[in-house]
């Protein structure tokens, strides 16, 4: 999402929830980035790299299992390479939750990956895309509780998007408990709020359509 189309290749040297540190190629200087504006990391060089891409597009197929072969493989012959190693443990931890997404009895297991992700990794460039799928799963088995602390911590994104999208799911939880005034009044803020934005036009739409399931179920079918 970077305003230039231009790849920025070079070394990451760090990375937080907020920030990726990256040594450029070309001129050697160091370029910090926010999280928010960079569409994707692309490895290059090498057969953990090759392989790393496979296993994206493994992932992206819907074959996860096998994905999450791959990202093993990459962990366990990627010794020294912090941010690979990272990568490809986040990658695992992913295909997980899409497996759990569709088999309910696995939600356990992708909801204990995650934690032990965020234990072994409290500050990565993963945080809060973390704690959106933390939540998510959450919900799925009625734990309110857990799934509004994992969503409050979406919420504390310096991004607007990010505190529109975690208000939303507030909104879920919200609906889940059948307080539905109060979940209509939460959409009805997010909406108010949202900006010009592709992305917080989308947050607008998801909290208008959150609002119409309220009213739905208290039967205001004019409204």
């Amino acid at each position: 999402r970077r305003q230039t189309s231009v790849p920025l290749r070079g070394t990451i040297t760090a990375e937080t929830a907020n920030e990726i540190t990256i040594q450029r190629k070309d001129s050697g200087k160091t370029e910090t980035v926010a999280v928010h504006d960079v569409a994707k990391v692309k490895y290059e060089g090498g057969k953990a790299a090759a392989e790393f891409t496979q296993a994206e597009s493994l992932e992206r197929g819907g074959e996860h299992q096998k994905a999450i072969d791959a990202y093993n493989k990459i962990a366990a012959d990627s010794t020294g390479k912090q941010f690979l190693v990272r990568a490809a443990n986040f990658g695992k931890v992913s295909s997980l939750v899409r497996i759990a997404q569709r088999d309910a009895s696995r939600v356990d297991d992708a909801i204990k990956a995650l934690e032990d992700f965020r234990k072994d990794n409290p500050d990565s460039r993963y945080h809060y895309t973390l704690h959106e799928m933390l939540g998510t799963l959450q919900l799925s088995k009625g734990n309110s509780a857990e799934a509004g602390a994992a969503f409050a911590e979406l919420g504390n994104a310096p991004w607007p998007d990010l505190k529109l999208k975690a208000a939303n799911f507030e909104g879920r939880i919200l609906i889940a408990g059948n307080q539905l005034d109060a979940a209509i009044a939460k959409f009805d803020v997010v909406a108010q709020s949202a900006g010009d934005s592709a992305e917080e036009k989308i947050r607008r739409f998801e909290a208008l359509l959150g609002k119409a399931e309220c009213v739905v179920k208290q039967k205001k079918f004019e409204e």
